[in-house]
């Protein structure tokens, strides 16, 4: 009789979650801002500006800005309907780059939201404030960042992204002003868990035109 031994191996793979993206503009489409459907509210001289040149920049971009006379004027607020409708359970992620355009900034800072509306008005999910230090004077890749859960008021309504400037103080020569470029949204999906596998019990016997049952068990969350 000879004596035999059976390993059993169960693999098992999971898929690292990954970000689907809903919406990306550069500025570059658009001759003005209603182009790529963009609204600028609330500001005040210049308010929020298509860049005529790149100016470093290796592409055309969105600045905001006081007038370079008055001081503490604000720039108001460059909004846009992303037109994705939001899902119970979305994580939201939004990145783009920044500059400081005239330095020294004294006051300058920089209000992103991410939110939505509905019957009763405007919500905002989740916002970030970039203020003079945490701007960086040359142009940087995605430097900018927020991330949102979807709630449950906002299931059902379309995603709205807002940048607000100000105050944007005056240096005496020129009015300070933060650029923005490469603002692109996505909806992070979920984390694929890895599964657990158990074979059951361990067993060393003897077969002898017989059979042995393992109880092997996997769990993969519902997933």
């Amino acid at each position: 009789m000879k004596r035999l031994t059976i390993v059993v191996l169960v693999t098992m793979m999971c898929v690292l979650s990954q970000a689907a993206v809903i919406m990306t503009d550069g500025f570059e489409a658009a001759e003005n801002f209603a182009g790529n459907g963009w609204t600028v509210t609330d500001g005040g001289t210049p308010q929020w500006t298509l860049s005529t040149t790149t100016w470093g920049n290796p592409a055309n971009y969105a600045w905001g800005g006081g007038d370079g006379v008055t001081q503490d004027i604000d720039s108001g607020t460059l909004s846009k309907d992303t037109g994705y409708v939001i899902q119970a359970d979305d994580s939201l992620e939004l990145t783009f780059d920044m500059k400081r355009l005239n330095p020294p900034t004294f006051d300058s800072s920089i209000l992103v939201e991410l939110g939505y509306v509905d019957g009763t008005g405007e919500h905002v999910l989740g916002s970030v404030e970039y203020l003079d230090a945490a701007i960086p004077y040359g142009w940087n890749n995605a430097q900018g960042t927020l991330t949102v859960a979807a709630t449950a008021g906002a299931v059902g309504n379309n995603l709205f992204i807002a940048f607000s400037g100000g105050p944007n103080s005056w240096n005496g020569t020129s009015a300070q002003r933060i650029g923005i470029d490469n603002v692109i949204v996505s909806v992070i999906a979920p984390p694929d868990l890895v599964p657990i596998a158990d074979a059951g019990y361990s067993y060393v016997t003897w077969l002898d035109n017989g059979t042995l049952a393992l109880a092997g068990t996997v769990d993969d969350s519902g997933e």
